[in-house]
């Protein structure tokens, strides 16, 4: 997708290999021409080797975006839903898809007057509609006040629900969210500050990741670094002399007694008790 005029292609791809990606992007750049940027996501095939290579031999800078923050590429995720919604009605309608993206390509775009197709070829494509000879002639159009316009309405109402969050300091201790399988959330420490709102952290477990600033929670514990495989040291090892055996545990263990629950009284009289679960959290 270009940015500037909006316009975007899609292609279907038998692999999502980096070789597969690879040649479909070396087709469009010889008909569009070389970026100087390239944005996406951080899937395994646009950091491969082979990738990287693709990149440095084409003089291309290459940008992705926040993990697990598809928010941070969120022209391109709108335009893939307009486009799989144009692919499904035109399937419910039996009508060729292509013909439904080229006449999306020809209408103009809310609040300009040009359409995504005529930015960036200066010019209208024919389609099935008819069209009178002249409009069809190449004409060099100027919509950069008009984006300017629709980027400040677009950041007024969404300034209206959201803040900036406070900048994180190097070295102070955060929580990140689990990603993947895990569910907890793993302590870590911010490393250095990175553009867009990004942060490189290392987590306890050494790992260094990238996280969006909405992923970091500020946390006010010390950061501890757990050992390397998750081994215990020789000064973290139990030793027979101070730990009984289960037998003699069972036995010399006097009965638990019920940890005291909170309650509370409301103003009508009603007693509410804390739940036992909530005992093993400290507020």
């Amino acid at each position: 997708m270009d940015y500037y005029s909006n316009y975007w292609e899609t292609n279907r791809l038998l692999t999502t290999t980096s070789e597969e990606v690879v040649k479909m992007l070396k087709a469009h750049f010889a008909r569009y021409g070389i970026p100087d940027i390239l944005i996406s996501d951080n899937g395994p095939q646009f950091s491969s080797s082979y990738f990287r290579t693709f990149i440095r031999k084409w003089d291309i800078t290459h940008k992705t975006s926040s993990p697990g923050y598809p928010q941070s590429n969120g022209k391109v995720e709108n335009n893939i839903k307009t486009a799989k919604n144009l692919m499904k009605k035109a399937d419910r309608a039996n009508a060729d898809p292509w013909l439904a993206i080229l006449d999306f390509r020809n209408t103009p775009t809310q609040g300009m007057t040009t359409s995504p197709v005529q930015r960036l070829m200066s010019r209208r494509t024919r389609t099935l509609l008819t069209t009178a000879t002249s409009l069809l002639k190449p004409k060099v159009t100027q919509e950069l006040e008009a984006l300017r316009q629709s980027k400040e309405r677009q950041k007024k109402y969404y300034d209206r629900t959201a803040g900036d969050l406070p900048e994180l300091k190097e070295h102070q201790t955060v929580r990140i969210p689990p990603f993947g399988r895990s569910q907890e959330w793993q302590q870590a420490k911010v490393i250095r500050q990175l553009p867009n709102r990004s942060y490189n952290v290392e987590a306890a477990n050494g790992r260094t990741y990238r996280r969006n600033r909405v992923h970091l929670i500020e946390s006010k514990e010390t950061f501890c670094k757990q050992p390397i495989g998750g081994s215990m040291t020789e000064l973290e090892l139990p030793t027979k002399q101070t730990t009984p055996s289960k037998k003699t545990q069972e036995t010399t263990a006097p009965p638990s007694k019920p940890i005291p629950q909170k309650t509370v009284t409301t103003r009508r009289g009603r007693t509410i008790n804390k739940p036992v679960y909530l005992n093993d959290f400290l507020f």
